[in-house]
């Protein structure tokens, strides 16, 4: 996903950020309507319409939804499905921007009821929760439980950019943070429990249930719904916090000297601002290395919803001075001592871009991203090819993220093909059918740039990828929904993302 603020990266007081922004005081002042209530779905007598939060561009008719709260309840669901013929899809928090989680006249269940924490291990270092659990919830539990211990466990990695997601969700689309050192989460994983299509409650891990472990991490809920995730933990320690300008000629260099004297996580912003020299050229590095134990922490805090929420709008309507504000606050920042854990939180006004086309019709629509991998020695001539596409297409950016992938050698659908550098590109998308066709033809574009380069892209956004660039970035995906159909020989567990692929790939019904 994109960084810890939307692409708008370090902690800030509400002052502090208001200082360095000026122009955004200018703007009037609205309460905010981006309440959950703008998610509850829209029913007839005969379906149910829901959507994904985070681009609101997946509106799927549904069945009918269902909050199981136990194991027995999901199995209820799936006889209930098979005696009226329907199929299954599953969501959690709905930010997935491909319909991996809905399915058009499914039952969708909602895992978000199937959220408890069921055993933290302080030994051993170690929490267990249902996959309906979010990582706010995941955290306060251990932090709570760990109050005024010396030495404390915290989570590894969390996806950037967005805390409310659920543990299934993350196993789904095999989630990655910033960090410097880890795989994506597949790596954090010890094991998970998954119901499958015939009812079965299989344990997963690295030796039990080996295929389906590797397949159901990055299987985008086609092998069953998870009930519950085995998390790895780390020791939880203070990191200090480096921020700098630097050019993304030499990013790669950098990163590889800080990784080397010890540096954990780090993030890149890059600057979005068309009419500048430095456009996706220069940004801001922030970095993470341990400090001592005995520092205080000085984090200043995250900004707020309204905060983002006005510096969303001031890079729809003048990037530059977005950037700029952006720029002052995160250089600001640079020296604090933070957790290791609570670092990682990322504030996200859902539905933020309702306040935009309220305000500027001009700019009403929605913000779609992409995110591709590029071999990290690649990466220099890579940026400069999609820079000038990027103009070429006169594309709206909105933000733009690089971060370090480590390599996934576990599961059976990597998109961490090798220690790639992962390249985010935020479009405003035009309301419309244009400008919903000119944003996929620039994302394909890019994503084309990023398979010259020997790279890969993520498939939980949106589906821009043509068939031969499936099969150049995926080629083991025929066999992919060939394995589906041996584990779910009825196809229970569908969604439009699936129907979408299967109908591309015309997917053979034997298993080989």
């Amino acid at each position: 996903m994109s960084s810890r603020t939307r692409g708008f990266g370090p902690r800030s007081t509400r002052r502090e950020f208001l200082q360095s922004c000026a122009l955004i005081a200018a703007y009037p002042s609205f309460h905010s309507v981006l309440t959950l209530n703008a998610a509850k779905p829209l029913t007839s007598p005969q379906r149910t319409l829901v959507n994904d939060i985070q681009t609101e561009s997946n509106p799927t008719y549904v069945s009918q939804i269902v909050s199981p709260r136990t194991i027995e309840d999901v199995i209820a669901q799936f006889r209930t499905a098979r005696t009226a013929r329907k199929f299954i899809s599953t969501c959690g928090a709905r930010h997935a921007t491909g319909a991996q989680q809905f399915g058009t006249d499914t039952i969708l269940i909602d895992s978000t009821s199937m959220n408890r924490v069921l055993n933290f291990n302080q030994q051993e270092g170690w929490i267990e929760v249902e996959g309906g659990c979010e990582w706010p919830d995941l955290m306060t539990h251990y932090l709570a439980a760990q109050k005024d211990q010396p030495k404390q466990w915290a989570i590894i990695q969390k996806q950037g950019g967005l805390d409310r997601l659920t543990m299934g969700g993350t196993l789904s689309a095999n989630a990655h943070g910033h960090t410097l050192t880890h795989q994506p989460i597949v790596g954090d994983v010890e094991s998970f429990k998954v119901i499958t299509a015939g009812g079965e409650v299989l344990q997963c891990s690295h030796s039990e249930n080996t295929e389906l472990f590797r397949l159901a991490i990055g299987g985008y809920g086609l092998f069953g719904v998870i009930a519950s995730v085995r998390l790895r933990l780390m020791p939880r320690i203070k990191l200090e916090r480096h921020v700098e300008e630097h050019s993304l000629d030499d990013l790669v260099a950098k990163i590889q000297k800080e990784t080397q004297a010890g540096a954990l996580y780090c993030d890149f912003q890059y600057c979005v601002d068309p009419q500048s020299p430095d456009f996706i050229k220069r940004g801001i590095l922030t970095f993470y290395k341990p400090a001592a134990p005995a520092a205080p922490i000085t984090d200043a805090g995250e900004m707020d919803d309204d905060q983002l929420t006005k510096l969303l709008t001031l890079v729809h309507t003048a990037p530059g001075d977005a950037f700029r504000a952006y720029s002052h606050t995160a250089l600001a920042s640079s020296g604090q001592v933070v957790w290791s854990d609570l670092h990682q939180y990322a504030a996200y006004p859902r539905f933020y871009h309702h306040q935009i086309d309220r305000l500027y019709t001009k700019y009403s629509g929605t913000d779609p991203l992409a995110e591709v991998y590029i071999p990290r020695e690649e990466l220099s001539d890579f940026i400069s090819a999609a820079r000038a596409e990027l103009l070429k297409q006169n594309a709206e950016m909105v933000y733009g993220t690089v971060r370090f992938i480590r390599k996934d050698d576990v599961t059976f659908l990597p998109w961490a093909k090798q220690d790639y550098a992962c390249v985010i590109f935020t479009l405003h998308m035009p309301a419309g059918s244009s400008g919903h066709e000119k944003t996929i033809q620039t994302f394909s574009s890019l994503i084309g740039l990023a398979l010259e380069k020997g790279g890969c892209f993520y498939l939980t956004y949106q589906r821009a990828a043509t068939r031969k660039q499936m099969e150049t970035a995926y080629p083991q995906f025929e066999k992919f929904l060939t394995l589906k159909r041996h584990y779910d020989p009825g196809e229970l567990f569908q969604s439009d993302w699936y129907r979408f692929y299967k109908t591309m790939f015309a997917a053979r019904s034997t298993y080989d």
